[in-house]
């Protein structure tokens, strides 16, 4: 009998993507019952940061699994490009615009 062996890569990989889509479906989801329930535009809660940090968050998930579970090197860059490129956006919108706004007080 032969031993079943599977990748560790691939199963962390695929994990990584599948969580990002959780994420972003769930902001979705969360977004349309906010805007039933307090009877706003769908459209002006999506552009707000309650929506965009887990959009960004989600998709930078979902460009990294999927840079680690492809086999051709140019897809594998592409994504690892998005998901760099999701991180920046993140960063530079959320994380330095905190802290620009946390010096402000002074």
């Amino acid at each position: 009998m032969t031993k079943a062996s599977f990748s560790w890569v691939y199963i962390i990989s695929n994990t990584l993507w599948i969580l990002g889509l959780a994420e972003i479906l769930t902001a979705f989801g969360w977004h349309d019952f906010l805007a039933h329930s307090r009877k706003r535009k769908l459209g002006e809660l999506l552009r707000g940061g309650s929506f965009l940090k887990p959009l960004y968050l989600g998709l930078t998930l979902v460009a990294g699994g999927l840079a680690l579970s492809v086999h051709g090197a140019i897809l594998a860059v592409g994504f690892a490009a998005a998901s760099f490129g999701f991180i920046y956006i993140f960063i530079i919108k959320y994380v330095a615009r905190g802290r620009k706004t946390a010096g402000d007080d002074h």
